[in-house]
């Protein structure tokens, strides 16, 4: 099963992908 870590760095990972920085908004 998926970690906190893990969701935490795909959601970044995606975010990042659409340009929008995922989730520390940078």
């Amino acid at each position: 099963r998926w970690s906190k870590a893990v969701i935490f760095t795909t959601r970044w990972a995606a975010g990042w992908q659409n340009g929008c920085g995922g989730v520390n908004g940078t």
